[in-house]
């Protein structure tokens, strides 16, 4: 169970404000989930403006590639956002993109694990054509992915 308090600034030694926790799980001794600041930032900026956020989507199912899921799946790259299913119509559909592709660059952002992912899309528009490098087997490829809006 994921208790939701009210949300408190999560700082560092210095007491410098690194990000917001969002939830805690009461019986994991400290466990619990922050957005960082510069992505809260993002986000407060936007609903000051706009009044609602607006994001990027991909329409991708994704994992995040480990060197031991590498090792074991015999995927070329160590780290990456391995795709396990695309949205049918979505951009990744689009973009010729497959479930087993791994996705290691966009926009010249090595992507090593979900939170570089989402960090991408939290910074981008509906509309806007990223730029993308990712394997399809052994073999690198590279081409363009527009995002679009998350259907509803």
């Amino acid at each position: 169970m994921v208790l939701f308090k009210q949300m408190r600034p999560l700082v560092n030694f210095k007491a410098q404000v690194i990000g917001i926790n969002t939830a805690i799980i009461p019986q994991s001794q400290g466990i619990g989930f922050a957005i960082n600041i510069d992505d809260a930032k993002l986000i407060v900026s936007q609903l000051i403006e706009k009044g609602f956020v607006k994001r990027g989507f991909l329409g991708i199912v994704h994992l995040n590639v480990t060197p031991a899921i590498a090792a074991e799946a015999e995927i070329p790259v160590e780290y990456g956002i391995l795709i396990a299913s695309i949205v049918e119509g979505g951009p990744a559909d689009q973009a010729l993109l497959e479930a087993g592709d791994v996705i290691v660059k966009l926009n010249e952002t090595e992507l090593k694990n979900s939170a570089y992912l989402i960090r991408i899309l939290t910074r981008h528009l509906p509309g806007d054509t990223l730029n993308l490098e990712y394997y399809r087997g052994n073999t690198r490829f590279e081409g363009q992915v527009t995002l679009s809006k998350r259907p509803r």
